[in-house]
């Protein structure tokens, strides 16, 4: 709604970073193209990351699941508390297909 009451715009990554200090932001764009996957290294216990994001792509109905067998599929959420090494996949209801791929975070 733009008028001279109320202004609606997106948030700078700056912005968003500001006010979210305690995760780690992750682009959606620093994914290799190749295959849809990212390393990251954890640094800490509880590795907070922040799903950013900055493609044209739209992630409804985008869960995710690890390589552990504990875990089930949940709705993905920008943010995420990681506290164990190991791979995180992302994925339109398990689908991995040109209109929906799968995304992989791999946790070193």
């Amino acid at each position: 709604m733009d008028n001279d009451i109320l202004q609606q715009r997106e948030l700078t990554q700056d912005e968003i970073e500001t006010l979210f200090k305690d995760f780690k932001t992750v682009k959606i764009s620093e994914f290799a193209t190749s295959t849809n996957s990212l390393r990251l290294k954890k640094d800490k216990k509880h590795y907070k990351i922040m799903l950013l994001n900055d493609t044209d792509r739209y992630f409804y109905h985008y869960g995710f699941t690890s390589n552990n067998a504990k875990f089930n599929i949940y709705p993905l959420r920008g943010f995420i508390d990681i506290t164990k090494k190991g791979m995180i996949q992302f994925s339109h209801f398990g689908d991995n297909t040109k209109e929906n791929p799968w995304f992989i975070l791999l946790v070193r």
